[in-house]
């Protein structure tokens, strides 16, 4: 006899199924995407490729890449905070097994209030956007950095490296001139 409660479950598992079969037909390249008269599925499933310069201006990509890394980063912040917050939880009450943080919880283990709950957030929240913000830094001294270099081999900022003998070198004391060094 089926009751209610394997309804959920064909729920679930028809989800599983067609999550599975759709994932597998977009790895698929369009070329083996081919139906049964020969024709292909979904020919421009694949985005155009883009090109290093897309043609949007630097402030909207760095927010762009600001917002992929703080978002990326949420699930692990959310996930140290919250171990954090149950080993802060832990220590106050005096090591009470009660309160043992979320890998080491037994079945009677006092739950988090709901303003310990919305302090995990706010901290899993202020350190993503504290690392996307780190990462915008890292990013615009690279930029910098890769500018100067720029400007110096514009100028023709070549090194110029004066050899200074030392007394008593030989390598000094022959006049062979250095590969590469010849007059302009």
């Amino acid at each position: 006899m089926m009751g209610t409660a394997m309804k959920p479950n064909y729920c679930f598992l028809s989800f599983l199924v067609f999550g599975l079969v759709f994932s597998v037909l977009g790895v698929l390249p369009a070329s083996a995407q081919t139906s049964v008269w020969g024709g292909t599925l979904a020919p421009n499933i694949l985005p155009a490729p883009r090109s290093s310069s897309s043609g949007q201006p630097l402030w909207v990509q760095d927010l762009r890449r600001g917002e992929i890394v703080a978002f990326g980063s949420f699930p692990f912040t959310m996930f140290l905070s919250t171990f954090a917050m149950d080993s802060i939880r832990f220590f106050k009450n005096d090591m009470n097994r009660a309160y043992l943080p979320w890998p080491l919880k037994g079945p009677g283990a006092i739950e988090m209030s709901t303003d310990e709950k919305k302090q995990t957030f706010m901290i899993a929240i202020t350190a993503s956007i504290t690392i996307a913000i780190i990462d915008f830094a890292i990013v615009r001294v690279k930029r910098h950095r890769e500018a100067r270099r720029e400007q110096a081999r514009d100028r023709g900022g070549d090194i110029q490296v004066n050899r200074v003998p030392i007394a008593g070198d030989t390598a000094a004391d022959s006049e062979e001139p250095l590969p590469g060094a010849g007059d302009p």
